[in-house]
């Protein structure tokens, strides 16, 4: 916010059938259940590490983008290998994708998911736990856990609109980043008011309406190239 410049993107999923769009509470959790995530979760790597690669070879100061990473990739075989083949495929830097880890995933398997963020962290992957504060939130999982982004639940923002007592723990929040020297992100930021707010915490990195609507990559690529 200091300096109102875009910081990194996300990729999301956008169904078009029929000259409709269909949102992603409409067929991933079908996805989910039916083992198809895997294909998307890849499909969207593919393409993303496509564009930097574009954007690179275009001299476009391009941006890290991140991406959603189910619990059937993640705890799939050969996972790892899987991702960097995909941006050796591109010859890109890893350090432009990063891979956004819910929560709720992270608890399933700590010990196997700690190892694995390990060598995703070592060969240069930009690590997010996605949603904290999205339920009740162990503070083991940022002991436990070296990622490099921590995104904040846009329930807690709400919250802390109306209550003092949530805006001093999302302040607490925004404090502990910085000492663990994670970058932090709000989501969900639609209003002034909720900006102010943010400001006052000292909160550097959001992310919402407020600024932007998802877009189509097209729209996104002239962004990048006035940033």
């Amino acid at each position: 916010m200091d300096s109102g410049k875009m910081e990194g993107a996300e990729a999301l999923v956008r169904w078009f059938k029929n000259g409709k769009i269909m949102l992603p509470s409409e067929f991933i959790p079908v996805f989910e259940k039916n083992g198809f995530i895997v294909n998307v979760d890849l499909f969207v790597l593919d393409e993303v590490c496509r564009l930097q690669r574009q954007w690179l070879d275009e001299g476009i100061n391009t941006l890290p983008i991140s991406i959603n990473q189910s619990k059937q990739l993640i705890y799939g075989n050969d996972y790892v290998k899987k991702l960097k083949s995909t941006v050796e495929k591109y010859n890109i830097p890893p350090r432009l994708i990063e891979l956004e880890l819910l929560e709720t995933i992270i608890h399933d398997d700590i010990v196997r998911l700690t190892d694995t963020i390990r060598q995703l962290r070592d060969y240069g992957f930009l690590i997010c736990i996605d949603d904290f504060g999205n339920g009740y939130s162990s503070l083991n999982l940022l002991k436990d856990i070296y990622a490099d982004v921590l995104k904040v639940d846009r329930g807690f923002l709400s919250d802390a609109e109306t209550n003092v007592r949530a805006g001093q723990v999302l302040k607490s929040i925004i404090l502990l980043s910085k000492d663990l020297n994670m970058s932090l992100v709000v989501e969900g930021i639609e209003t002034d008011k909720q900006l102010d707010l943010l400001k006052l915490l000292e909160c550097h990195v959001v992310q919402g309406f407020l600024f932007d609507q998802p877009m189509e990559v097209s729209m996104y690529e002239k962004k990048l190239k006035t940033n």
